[in-house]
């Protein structure tokens, strides 16, 4: 609960110093896909700190400026940057040791058979969010 909480008010003191609104100009100069901006963000964060939770809604509250510049659906800022924070499972995240712990496994095992699974679920959520991104 805390996490979650810590990772709203992050959102918001981004959100009140205008960093998304600057993230947004700073994408839609560089002619990005968009889509890719609020992936790559949550997986960073994502490695970083360990927290899917925390990455979405900081990834989300930067990139929301960005659909409303480019007259974009706002969801699929979401669903990119769920995308993202499934992009890798480490011991720094509390899952992974719950993981490992309940299969029995050891770290190498973990970091293989975990890791390497998220990866592959992050990229088939960024082409599905690029599926859906055709429709919306």
């Amino acid at each position: 609960m805390f996490i979650t909480a810590a990772g709203g008010a992050l959102g918001a003191v981004l959100k009140q110093s205008h960093a998304g609104a600057s993230l947004a100009n700073l994408v839609i100069n560089t002619g990005l896909p968009f889509i890719l901006i609020p992936f790559v963000i949550s997986g960073l964060l994502k490695i970083v700190q360990g927290s899917g939770t925390v990455a979405v809604v900081t990834a989300a509250t930067l990139c929301a400026p960005i659909a409303s510049k480019l007259g974009l659906n706002p969801i699929l800022i979401f669903l990119a940057s769920g995308a993202g924070a499934r992009s890798c499972c480490h011991v720094n995240d509390s899952f992974f040791w719950v993981y490992t712990n309940c299969m029995g496994f050891d770290m190498k095992t973990g970091l293989r058979t975990l890791s390497i699974s998220n990866v592959a679920m992050a990229l088939g959520g960024l082409f599905a969010t690029y599926i859906a991104s055709l429709v919306l």
